[in-house]
């Protein structure tokens, strides 16, 4: 049976996202995601990783796992559930080297402390974070929501909410 109404509530919105299973082991609940979203060009959503799937998917014969992010949206973002979009989730934090400097030569037989030939040194290096991402495809949808069904037929007379009305429980 089709829902009649859908009731969804627009604060409460995650990113439901497919991740491959080899980079499954580097992702952890509490790392931050930025969302690039295909109707929002050149627009990022903050997200954090909220729940990881225990359970397999496979898609097009590749096996991967679901990770839900939960989003920070903007009001200024007008985002809907069933959006499309992409997910890079920030993993670990790399240390990366500037570039080596010229070799060092072998020390010569006066030397107090003699290298091996070919060691290479780097004049003013210092470690750099680089941060290490997972991408994965996803969509929009609503974290907390209702689909009013009706057990009975019959035509819809009149509807007393519209579209972004609040409604509450009870």
């Amino acid at each position: 049976q089709k829902p009649v109404i859908y009731l969804i509530d627009s604060n409460a919105m995650e990113f439901d996202t497919y991740v491959n299973e080899m980079d499954m082991p580097k992702v952890k609940t509490g790392q931050t995601a930025s969302i690039s979203m295909d109707a929002f060009p050149g627009v990022r959503l903050g997200g954090k990783v909220s729940a990881l799937s225990l359970t397999p998917t496979i898609q097009g014969g590749m096996t991967g796992y679901n990770v839900a992010l939960n989003l920070t949206v903007p009001a200024s973002v007008p985002v809907r559930v069933g959006m499309n979009g992409v997910a890079r989730i920030t993993v670990e934090t790399a240390t990366a080297q500037s570039s080596p400097g010229p070799a060092t030569p072998p020390s010569s037989p006066s030397s107090p402390s003699p290298r091996p030939a070919g060691n290479v040194t780097t004049t003013g290096a210092t470690p750099t974070a680089a941060p290490s991402t997972v991408k994965g495809y996803g969509t929009i949808a609503a974290t907390n929501y209702a689909n009013l069904n009706f057990g009975t037929g019959g035509t819809v007379a009149k509807i007393n909410v519209k579209p972004g009305d609040r409604v509450n429980r009870g």
